[in-house]
C-alpha cells in the first residue's frame, strides 16, 4: 500500500537519524549518581553536548548539513507520485460519498477495528504490525475510514448483493468435488497428440510441462494447477475434465489459448456439508470478493469522472516514471 510504504520510509528515516545516528553523535548524557551518593570521577568525561541545529537542518555528518528540504525532496521524489495517488482517491471518495450521503460512524469504524484485531490475533499483535509498517492506529483507522466507505459506494450500486446463485458457486467452489490437476498447453494438435502419446508411455508430465507448455505460470510449477473446482476452468474443458479418474490424462482439447492436455493427479470427493450451515460464512465471502474486485474499479471510474488538474510544471515529481525521465 502506497501510504503505507510512505508512512514507513519517514519513520525510518527519522527514528535512524534522530534515535541513532543523531545520538550517537552527540554523545550520552553524564551519568548522575543517586541524591547524596559520590559519582566517580575517574570515569572519562562525557564529551560535550552537541551544540543546537539550524531549523532547517536535519543533521551534520562531518560538518556538512543535510537541509529538511534535501530529505523532503528525495522523499517526494521517490514516493511524491503514490503519495498524491493516495490523496486524490480520498478525494474522489469522499466527494462520491458526501454526494450519497454516506458516512462512516464511529460504531461502525470500531467493529471494522476489532475485525483487524481478531484477524491479527489481538491488539497488540496489530499494533506491533502496523509499528513494523510505520503506521500509527490512527493513520490505520483513516485507511478503515476509507474502505468502509468504498464499501458502501459499491452497497449502493447494488454491486455487493449477494445472490442465491452466487451461494451456490460459492458452496461448490469450497465444499465440492475438486481435481488436483497438472497441465501441457501447446500450439499444435500435432504437439498435443504427441504429449499425449509420451504421456501414456509413461513420461512425467512434470518434465513435459517444463520442457513444452507454453503456459508460463503452470510450466513454472511443473504443470501443476493446484486443486481446481467446478467454475474454475473454461466451460469448453470442464466437463472433459471433470470426467477423467485419478492418474488418467486428457485427449488434446482446443480452447482460445491453444491444446491442453490435462492429468488428474488425484480427486477429492465432496464434503458433506449442509449449505445453510454455512450460509452466512459462504454470503462474507462472496461480498469480500466483490468488494474487493469492484474496489479499484470503483476508484478507477470516480478518477475518470472528476476534474484533476495536476501541476506537472512546478512538480515535476508527479509525472510517471518514463516521463519524468525526458528533460
Amino acid at each position: 500500500m502506497e501510504r503505507a510504504v510512505l508512512r514507513g520510509v519517514l519513520a525510518v528515516l527519522v527514528t535512524a537519524l534522530l534515535l541513532g545516528s543523531l545520538s550517537a553523535a552527540a554523545g550520552a548524557p553524564t551519568p548522575r549518581g543517586e541524591a547524596g551518593a559520590q559519582v566517580d570521577r575517574s570515569a572519562p568525561a562525557a564529551p560535550p553536548a552537541a551544540q543546537a541545529l539550524p531549523a532547517d537542518v536535519v543533521a551534520t555528518v562531518n560538518g556538512r548539513p543535510i537541509l529538511l528540504s534535501d530529505v523532503t525532496a528525495k522523499l517526494l521524489q521517490r514516493y511524491g507520485r503514490a503519495a498524491l495517488q493516495v490523496l486524490m482517491v480520498d478525494a474522489v471518495v469522499n466527494d462520491a460519498a458526501g454526494k450519497a450521503g454516506l458516512t462512516v460512524t464511529e460504531e461502525e469504524l470500531a467493529a471494522r477495528l476489532r475485525r483487524s484485531e481478531d484477524q491479527e490475533g489481538g491488539r497488540e499483535a496489530l499494533r506491533q504490525e502496523l509499528a513494523a509498517q510505520g503506521v500509527s492506529i490512527a493513520q490505520f483507522r483513516e485507511d478503515l475510514r476509507r474502505e468502509l466507505l468504498i464499501g458502501k459506494l459499491l452497497e449502493a450500486q447494488g454491486k455487493l448483493k449477494v445472490t442465491e446463485e452466487d451461494l451456490q458457486e460459492a458452496y461448490r467452489r469450497r465444499f465440492g468435488e475438486r481435481l488436483e490437476l497438472a497441465m501441457v498447453l501447446v500450439e499444435t494438435e500435432a504437439e498435443a497428440k504427441e504429449v499425449g502419446r509420451l504421456l501414456t508411455a509413461g513420461a512425467d508430465i512434470g518434465r513435459l510441462a517444463r520442457e513444452r507448455s507454453k503456459d508460463p505460470l503452470s510450466r513454472a510449477a511443473s504443470g501443476r494447477l493446484g486443486l481446481v473446482a467446478r467454475g474454475d476452468l473454461l466451460p469448453d474443458l470442464e466437463e472433459a475434465v471433470f470426467a477423467l479418474q485419478a492418474g488418467e490424462t486428457s485427449r488434446p482439447l482446443l480452447s482460445q489459448y491453444g491444446y491442453h492436455i490435462f492429468k488428474v493427479l488425484e480427486r477429492q470427493p465432496a464434503q458433506s456439508v449442509p449449505i445453510d450451515q454455512v450460509r452466512e460464512q459462504l454470503a462474507d465471502a462472496v461480498r469480500q470478493e466483490k468488494l474487493a474486485s469492484g474496489r479499484s474499479s470503483l476508484v478507477t471510474e470516480l478518477l475518470q469522472q472528476a476534474a484533476v488538474s495536476i501541476n506537472e510544471q512546478a512538480y515535476p515529481w508527479v509525472r510517471p516514471p518514463e516521463s519524468a525521465a525526458t528533460p
